[in-house]
This record gives structure tokens, C-alpha cells and sequence, in this order.
């Protein structure tokens, strides 16, 4: 009888214990912890060492168009050549930065020695390149730097910078290169003043700068013209008045 108790609650015990395994509530599964997204930087455009100078030389030509001194300066580091050509005009890396007008690049170059009066094939300097695209924030730099004020192109009518800022219509590089001591009255080849040009392009500010800084409206270009007549001819009549109460 007791044998037969104590198999009986043991079976009881055994189902007690199955019955509470039973009814016990699932444990939540647990998602593993994700690490934390990371945005993938940009990569860095870094010249490979083992390339041709001639390669260097190319990715120069591509980073002064595109205003990034820190490329310039880290491949003049890698070995690009300050003085190359561009081999469509001739125009070296300076030249280049003067059409752009972006200071950094012209102070990163200027750092590396490159000159200041180079030319490309039509005799086009640093100084002209800023001239004709109106940057008169590189002006004093360039002229501090040694740019030649009267240096005439080899092409075209051989002018030099005064006359590409008066043709082109920027007071403002007209007025630096006079302040800086620039001839008002130089000649080119067709024997033409800036004053001419201010006056054939209809550029009345220029003009006025000009005649302040007493330019000569008597000169004759070689079809015997003077400024205030290429101006009634063009048809701008108020320059040519301006000029005529100034004789």
C-alpha cells in the first residue's frame, strides 16, 4: 500500500512538472545588435606615383580648370610639370589658372615657381589671360609676382593687357593696370590706344577711366581714325561726345 502512494505521487510530481513546463511563456527572441550605419567618404582623387610625368601633367590641366588648388598642389608634389603645355594652345599651367581667376590656384602655383611672363603660342601671358576674362583680383598678384605691364601678344594685333581689359569692356583691370603704371596711351600693331578700343566696343566706363588718367584722344590708328570718331561710326554717339569735350 505505502509502495503503491509512492509511486502514485510521484507520478503525480512528474505531471506537476509537465503541466508548469507546459504553461511557462516563450522567452522573446532576441535580434542581434546592429552596428551602426558608416557613410562611405568620398574617395579622394590621389595620383598614383608609378604614372608618366606626362599623366601628372594632364590631371593638372583638369584640376586648375576645375579651381581645386589641393589637387594642383598634391600633384606638383607627385612630380607635374609647373611649365608644361597644353598642347592645343601652348598655354602653360599659369596661364590657364589667369583664365579661370581662382586665387588659390595661382598662389598654389606661384608657391612652385611658376612664371609669371610665360606665353603660349600667340604670345598670351598670365597677366592678358586675366585681363581678358576680367579677374582684377589677380591683377596686383600677378604684378607683384613680376608681370611685365607692356608686354605685347605675338598674335592677332600685338596687344598688350590694357588693351585687352579696354577691347573686352572691365573698368576695373583697367583701373588696376593704369594705377599700377600701364601706359594709357601704348600702341599696338594697327597703332590703336585703349582708348580706341573703350570707344569702337561702346565701353563708356572704361572710356571715363581712361580720359581720367589723361588719355591722348588725338592719336590716329593707321586708317587714320581717332577714338571719338570710331565711336560716332559705331554708333555710339554719347562716348563720342564724352571723348570730344575732353580735347
Amino acid at each position: 500500500m505505502l509502495q503503491k502512494l509512492s509511486v502514485a505521487g510521484g507520478m503525480i510530481s512528474l505531471a506537476l512538472m509537465l503541466i508548469s513546463c507546459s504553461t511557462a511563456p516563450p522567452q522573446a527572441e532576441v535580434e542581434p545588435t546592429k552596428a551602426p550605419a558608416t557613410e562611405t567618404p568620398a574617395p579622394t582623387v590621389v595620383p598614383t606615383l608609378d604614372l608618366p610625368v606626362e599623366d601628372f601633367n594632364q590631371q593638372m590641366f583638369e584640376a586648375i580648370r576645375n579651381d581645386d588648388a589641393e589637387q594642383v598642389s598634391l600633384l606638383i608634389a607627385s612630380g607635374a610639370d609647373i611649365e608644361t603645355e597644353d598642347p592645343g594652345t601652348g598655354a602653360t599651367p599659369l596661364i590657364i589658372a589667369s583664365y579661370r581667376g581662382d586665387v588659390a590656384v595661382i598662389e598654389t602655383l606661384f608657391s612652385a615657381g611658376a612664371d609669371v611672363n610665360s606665353t603660349d603660342r600667340g604670345g598670351i601671358t598670365p597677366l592678358m589671360g586675366a585681363a581678358q576674362f576680367g579677374h582684377a583680383a589677380l591683377i596686383s598678384i600677378l604684378l607683384e609676382a613680376g608681370a611685365d605691364l607692356e608686354t605685347l601678344s605675338s598674335s592677332g594685333y600685338h596687344q598688350n593687357a590694357l588693351h585687352f581689359a579696354a577691347q573686352k569692356g572691365h573698368p576695373e583691370v583697367v583701373e588696376a593696370l593704369l594705377n599700377a603704371g600701364a601706359n594709357v596711351d601704348a600702341l599696338e600693331d594697327t597703332h590703336s590706344t585703349a582708348l580706341m578700343y573703350g570707344a569702337y566696343w561702346g565701353h563708356t566706363e572704361v572710356v571715363e577711366i581712361l580720359l581720367e588718367h589723361g588719355a591722348d584722344t588725338t592719336i590716329l590708328d593707321n586708317g587714320g581714325h581717332t577714338a571719338a570718331e570710331w565711336a560716332d561710326r559705331r554708333g555710339f554717339t554719347e562716348i563720342a561726345q564724352l571723348i570730344g569735350t575732353t580735347e
